[in-house]
Formats: C-alpha cells, structure tokens, sequence
C-alpha cells in the first residue's frame, strides 16, 4: 500500500513540473522592427492566451503535451509555432497582402487599402446579414469604429439615426448614403442582403468629392453583381425567424405597495390595501414578438450579361399591439458587354413597404399609470385612469398607417478608349411614394379622454429627386507608381408635394369606408 502512494505521488510531481512551463518572447513588425502592443498569442484550439504589452513582450504559462501558439494581429499574417521544449519564441509579423491590395470604394472611384492615406472603414455584405435587423443603416450598429447607430422610437420600421464621428455644426448632422453612384438620404428601403460592401468615408476623403454635403459622413454601398464567367446560374435562400421582446421590465409598485405609500401621505385612503386591485400595466402591452427575414437570389452570367435578382421579405411585429412592420424588395442588376470596351448596365430596387403604428405616449403612460385602477369597468368598458388616460383604450381607438413604394436606381454606359482612358455617363432615380392615414372613432373614458367627433386624415407625399453624371478617368500604372484622375460634371434636382386632407364626423366608420 505505502509503494502505491509513492507511485502515485511521484506521478504527481512530475505533473506539477511539466504544468511549470512558461514561454516568453518578443513580437516585432518585419516594416520598423518595432514592438508590436496587442498581438493576440493564444493556444491552438483552446481561448486561453495573453496579449502582448506595449513593447511587444509576452508572457504565457502552459500546462503540458504538445501546444502550439498562434500569434495573430488584424492587418498581419497569422502565425503558429510548435512550442516543444522551448521557453523562448520571438516573433517577427509580416502584413498580410492580401488584405493591403484589397479594393475599397471612394466617390467616383475605387483604390487599394494601401494607397488609402484617409480614415475609411471597409465592411462586407456578410457581415451585415449576421444579426437580423430592418435596414442596412441599423446593421451598421456595433461593426465599424466611430459610427453609432440608434432608432428614435424603437418602433417596427423607425428611421435609424445614424452618426459619424459624432455631432457636427450643421443643422443637419445625418451622413449621405451612396448606394451604386445614387446619392440619398436614407437607405431604409434597402435589403442588406443584396449589399457586396459598404465603405465609411469619415474625414476630408469624404468631402474631397462630395463637398459640404459629406461633412457629416459618407456610406458608400455596392450591390450585388453576377460574376463574370460564371456561366451556372448561382441561387441563395436564405430564411430568418427570431422573436424580440423586452429585456427588462422597470420595476415599480403594485397595487397593494401603491396603496400603502398612498395611505402614508393621504391616511385613509385605502381602507384595506390588501383588496385593492393590482394591474401590471407593462404585462397588458408588452409581448413577445416575432421577426421573419427571407432572402432568396439568382445571379450569374452569359457572355455578353452579368446578371442579379434579388428577392426579399422582411416582417417585424411591435412588442407593443397594433405595431408593425413590412416590406418587399425586388433587386434588378445587369451589365451588358456589348463590345470589349462598351458596357451598359444598370441597378434598380423597388421597395413597397407598409408601417403601423400604435399609441405615441403609450410607453410614457404604462409607466404612470396607478396600478389599483382596473383596466374595464363591470360593464365592460375602459376605466378612467387619472392624469395619464387608460393605455389599452388608446391603443384600441387610435389606428395610424403607412402605405409607401420606393423606386431607387440608375442606368449607365460606359466607354474605355486610348487604353487608359474610361467615360462614364449615369442617371439616377429616386422616387418615395408614401400614404399616410389615421383614424379615430368618437368614444368617451373620461372628461380627459374621449373624442366627439370622429377624425380621418390623410396625407400624400410624394418626393422625386434624379442625378446625371458625367466623369471620364485616367487610371495607368509606372513601374510601382499608380496614376488615378477623375473629371466629371453633375446635376441634380429635387422636388416634393404634400397634401393634407382630414375630415371630421364621419358617418359610417367601417375600414371600407
């Protein structure tokens, strides 16, 4: 028994020694030969790692086997090494190529990340289809550094308020979107799925071609385009259901505690708080939700067309009753070689979408509404809540659309001539149709909630702006010098129309009519 335990105490301290091991090193960049602060060196197949500090030195305790470290840096090829018996493993980094040489898109033109000497974030379409959300803008949120993104109401198909380095001096303090060489100034319309990349022009290499009006940012998207060569059609589908609800509830009195605090400033004025009603406003609208997203694609290529088809779906439910939010999308890309140096082409989305919307206030008057007064009467009707009004009366009597379709696109022709030399003429669209209506029946809750007459109201906005552009461009490489010029002219024009139509005392107050 006693050489048993010997055995076994050995085969621990020889465990314990092995367990000791500790690599240490040095990682520098093969550019300067300088530290490198941040490298991440972690063991092959497990998280557990360390970083290095600012002078690029590293310290890492392994436990035993055969362990490999790998040493990784974004911008830099990742590396690995066999760590055996060794204590000491210093590193030299070499930029990964690679990504250097990849094509970023600015203004009227494209360059190497190598060449870019301005701040611009570069984001693949795949990166935005990862989360389900509304609209590329909101995919935004969280993936490139510097932009923020947040919803005014967090209402089913809200506009994103989108920020670029924070809040400048102008008025208006929104980036420009250009999506396919079309200027606007939202892409709420647009389905991420249909998206090739997205660039973010944040400093001077955003107004250098854009003026005052890339002063607050510039959000440069490339669509989806058929492959040149890839004869087979390629098709994708795609299907999305995820459900939302809310996180947190806000913790507040019920009606016995509401009745008790009551008592202690007005005494008497809840005979027995035990008896009193207890309403949990925030259960009674709030509920779980669900979000649908399908995706389905076709793209490829003849020898003379390059070809894209995009269909998409989009269906997001309110947390709150009577909120919601739909849209189709039909993506139309083609590019037609006509002869070696002529192509035409052209991008086209339509987009009909339709909103609902709820009560305004009603988050604001769930949150203040006494938790002793029942929501319906013994007859059946609302109760009177005082101060804010009964929440499930306004959600019920108040009813608010949004019909709409937008048309976004351009067409173009393009001419290579004198081998260097490319001219380039476009014309965009983009239409926003957009039918608002509301209605409210006459009902009675209280002297502070209630509506004599009956209201219907209307609104018909419709916007149109279009763009032509003309820009020729020289584009010729000298030995390891690369030579880009562009030219060109622009006109734009916008115009809009509104109207406002309401009438009140309806007399029948069917949907149909």
């Amino acid at each position: 028994m006693r050489r048993f335990f010997v055995l076994i105490s050995g085969i621990l301290l020889t465990h314990y020694a092995v367990a000791q091991l500790t690599v240490s090193g040095t990682v520098i960049s093969s550019e300067d030969n300088a530290g490198m602060p941040g490298v991440n060196v972690v063991v092959q197949g497990t998280t557990a790692g360390t970083v290095t500090d600012l002078n690029g030195r590293y310290s890492i305790n392994l436990e035993s086997g055969n362990i490999t470290l790998v040493f990784s840096f974004i911008g830099f090829t990742t590396q690995s090494f066999e760590v055996g018996n060794r204590t000491t493993i210093d590193v030299i980094m070499e930029p990964e190529l690679t990504q250097l040489s990849e094509i970023v898109v600015i203004g009227y033109g494209t360059v190497r990340k190598s060449d870019l000497t301005g701040s611009v974030s570069s984001l693949k379409g795949a990166e935005l289809t990862k989360i389900p959300s509304i609209n590329a803008a909101q995919a935004l949120q969280g993936k490139v550094p510097g932009v923020q993104v947040t919803s005014a109401t967090g209402a089913p198909g809200d506009k994103s308020i989108v920020r670029i380095r924070g809040m400048g001096t102008f008025n208006n303090n929104d980036p420009i979107f250009v999506v396919d060489g079309v200027i606007l100034n939202n892409i709420d319309f647009l389905n991420s799925g249909d998206i090739e990349s997205m660039e973010v022009l944040k400093d001077a290499s955003a107004t250098a071609i854009y003026g005052s009006r890339g002063a607050n940012g510039v959000i440069m998207i490339t669509t989806k385009q058929g492959t040149l060569g890839e004869e087979q059609p390629t098709v994708n589908v795609t299907a999305e259901y995820s459900t939302q609800q809310l996180e947190k509830k806000i913790d507040l009195l019920n009606g016995p505690q509401f009745a008790t605090i009551v008592n202690e400033i007005r005494p008497g004025s809840y005979n027995n708080v035990d008896l009193v009603p207890n309403t949990d406003w925030q259960d009674l609208i709030f509920r779980t939700a669900p979000i649908q997203n399908y995706q389905a694609s076709v793209s490829g290529s003849t020898s003379i067309v390059q070809y894209y088809v995009g269909l998409g779906y989009f269906n997001q439910s309110g947390i709150i009753p009577k909120s919601g939010y739909e849209r189709f999308s039909l993506k139309l890309n083609n590019i037609y070689h006509l002869t070696k140096n002529i192509k035409l082409g052209n991008n086209l989305t339509f987009t009909p979408r339709q909103q609902q919307n709820t009560h305004d206030n009603a988050v604001f008057v769930v949150y203040r509404a006494q938790p002793v007064i029942p929501v319906y009467q013994p007859d059946g009707s609302y109760s009177e809540v005082p101060g804010v009004g009964n929440v499930l009366a306004d959600i019920e009597y108040r009813n608010s659309y949004e019909n709409s379709y937008r048309a976004v696109g351009n067409f173009y022709g393009e001419v290579t001539f004198l081998k260097n030399f490319v001219l380039k003429s476009s014309y965009g669209i983009d239409l926003d149709n957009i039918r608002n209506k509301s209605f409210t029946p006459v009902f009675y809750v209280s002297p502070q909630q209630q509506n004599s007459f009956s209201r219907l109201s209307k609104d018909f906005n419709n916007i149109f702006s279009w763009l032509w552009e003309n820009t020729i461009s020289f584009r010729k490489e000298i030995a390891m010098h690369r030579i880009d010029i562009v030219g060109g002219y622009t006109a734009q024009e916008s115009s809009s129309e509104f109207l406002h139509l309401e009438g009140l005392n309806i007399i029948r107050d069917q949907k149909d009519f």
